[in-house]
């Protein structure tokens, strides 16, 4: 159960909750053949892909498919226990005809709970997030235009993905993520190598072999940090057995605790909401917090802030709401991004929402902090620092209730 603390000063309250993963992230590469020209898929593959995403999470992913019926059976470590099978039937285009998935998670009292299921399927009207008309196939369940809305899993269909590409010419496509259809694109840029690309996955390669069958996932430039190696000769059985007994122990202290703070101060009350990673004999800077890389200033979902009032970071106005933080950091120095979307896991950053970069001050702690520590603390009248401390980073950037004109390194 999370817990909020209610400080007037340094937030120090942490809350422990079970975490959940992810919205559902489906793919499919849509509008490569046209229905009514569609041939039977003749095509078979069965494996565990075993994959991490960021630094953080491990998943396993057990594939069969034939033809054009897919079942996934995926199990998700982000400190927690998420168990869910999916059964998703294609055209022979690779479009998603209809998808039903049913999860189950561990709660804290270490109960298997099921939930769904979730069904998908296409809907000719339907719309954006910002409101505007979707060209191309949507997908709805439970919610107006979302896939899985609300939903912990994340099931990807690389392995099916090389099947429909089997020429040198680019095959375009859409994918659902997180209550919108992003567009992306195949493109096999060597026998054995499929070239994945988009505005939310980033730049993803597929690494098959002569049967065009899924071998590896690299996408560590990618957004979503995802690496993956597929096995087949693993027993998914046995994994189930496995990784149960182990989020048994894990139920009673996850890796990243929930910290969700509210501080008061005179002026306004500010809000972080954040999962605090530990070192755990690991190297962070250059390693947990890759250099040159986008990093969401946590573990497991992206860190939130919530503002009460106006305030400017630098000349940047923020209206009263709440906003994603990300960070990029080199070996001495560090930019702060305030992303205008909110409630999304760490790993979908969407950079069209990107709003306000400002410059860390950077600084060395004279001890190092085993686990990552977010605060904001008040040093005059409408004046105020947020602080970013773990092993020996310290970051800080100012903020106020009046705009800060004048300030080194503001665009």
């Amino acid at each position: 159960m999370s817990q909020t603390a209610t400080t007037t000063a340094r937030p120090m309250g942490v809350s422990i909750s079970r975490a959940v993963l992810f919205l559902s992230v489906l793919l499919s590469a849509a509008g490569c053949a046209d229905e009514k020209e569609e041939k039977p898929v003749r095509f078979s593959d069965n494996g565990v892909l075993v994959y991490r995403l960021g630094n953080d999470t491990i998943g396993y992913q057990h594939f069969d498919i034939m033809g054009d019926t897919v079942r996934l059976q995926t199990i998700y470590f982000p400190g927690g226990y998420t168990y869910s099978v999916t059964d998703a039937v294609l055209t022979a285009g690779g479009t998603i005809k209809k998808s039903e998935t049913v999860f189950h998670v561990k709660d804290s009292s270490r109960e298997l709970r099921e939930r769904g299921p979730r069904r998908v399927f296409p809907s000719p009207d339907a719309v954006d997030r910002k409101g505007k008309p979707v060209k191309g196939p949507e997908f709805i369940s439970g919610g107006p235009f979302a896939i899985s809305d609300g939903g912990p899993v994340t099931d990807y269909l690389f392995p099916a993905l090389p099947h429909y590409i089997t020429g040198a010419e680019k095959v375009n496509g859409a994918q659902l993520a997180f209550r919108e259809l992003r567009p992306f694109s195949l493109l096999r840029s060597a026998p054995t190598m499929v070239y994945l690309s988009g505005d939310f996955m980033g730049h993803v390669t597929l690494v098959i072999d002569s049967a065009g069958r899924l071998e590896s996932v690299e996408a560590t430039r990618s957004p979503l940090g995802v690496t993956g190696k597929v096995y087949r000769n693993i027993s998914f059985d046995s994994l189930l057995r496995v990784t149960r007994t182990r989020a048994d122990l894990d139920a009673v202290a996850p890796l990243s605790p929930v910290s969700k703070t509210i501080t008061h101060f005179p002026e306004l009350d500010v809000m972080l909401n954040y999962s605090r990673p530990s070192k755990r004999g690991r190297r962070v800077m250059g390693k947990l917090i890759p250099y040159s890389e986008t990093w969401r200033m946590g573990a497991n979902r992206v860190t939130e802030i919530t503002f009460s009032e106006p305030v400017y970071f630098n000349k940047h106005p923020l209206k009263p709401g709440t906003y994603s933080l990300f960070a990029l950091f080199g070996k001495d120095a560090g930019i702060l991004t305030i992303n205008h979307e909110s409630g999304i896991w760490g790993t979908d950053h969407d950079v069209t929402w990107d709003g306000e970069r400002v410059p860390f001050r950077m600084s060395r702690p004279s001890t190092p902090l085993e686990q990552l520590d977010i605060w904001v603390v008040r040093v005059g009248p409408g004046l105020f620092t947020l602080w970013v401390e773990w092993d020996y980073l310290q970051a800080s950037v100012d903020f106020s209730m009046k705009p800060i004109l004048g300030v080194e390194g503001d665009e």
